[in-house]
């Protein structure tokens, strides 16, 4: 018995709907990714209070207790294996040397091997600005190991911002810390030269 044209029909609707479910199924996990992609923006929500932790601070090997915290902060989130971090290295040095007089206190926060993270910092004065927490706080300070990422805490404690270092949130930092510094040097000179 020979097939008919009925049969050959329904061989071809068989294969164009399987092809329709293969691609269909493509299309739906393609989806999921560009929607997890997308949803992954930041560590913490911006307006958020920032939760309670301590740390240990590397360079004088002492406790530092951020409960009730009342200063600004810049919280720095680096990996010793992240290519991205090593290239934001001087940024990481800008903020920080600007930081100093300003009542905002930056912080390098690692969870990391000590040994591993000097190496990564290349014993350089960010040591003293580094902070060495346990994998459980990190992972409430920084939720999707975002890095090189930030967060930006005011004196309420609230976080004001969050990114990646470089972005604009990080560089209206950079900007307003200038602009701050810049101030008080005008300020102090105006004083002496009366």
């Amino acid at each position: 018995m020979e097939p008919n044209y009925f049969q050959y029909v329904i061989i071809f609707i068989f294969a164009l709907v399987t092809f329709n479910l293969v691609l269909t199924l493509k299309l739906i996990k393609l989806i999921s990714i560009n929607h997890s992609l997308n949803t992954i923006k930041s560590p913490l929500k911006i307006g958020s209070t920032l939760v309670n932790f301590s740390a240990k601070q590397e360079f004088n090997n002492t406790e530092v207790d951020f409960t009730n915290n009342s200063s600004a902060l810049v919280l720095i989130f680096l990996n010793s294996d992240c290519q991205a971090c090593k290239e934001k290295i001087n940024d990481v040095n800008e903020i920080i040397n600007l930081s100093i007089d300003q009542n905002v206190y930056p912080y390098i926060i690692t969870a990391e091997p000590n040994k591993k993270f000097h190496s990564f910092l290349n014993n350089t004065y960010l040591l003293e600005y580094l902070l060495l927490v346990d994998n459980s706080t990190y992972d409430k300070l920084n939720p999707q190991g975002a890095s090189p990422s930030y967060l930006f805490i005011n004196e309420s404690n609230v976080i004001e911002a969050e990114g990646f270092i470089g972005d604009e949130n990080w560089t209206g930092l950079k900007r307003q810390l200038n602009y701050q510094e810049e101030r008080a040097t005008n300020e102090k000179f105006n004083t002496h030269s009366i």
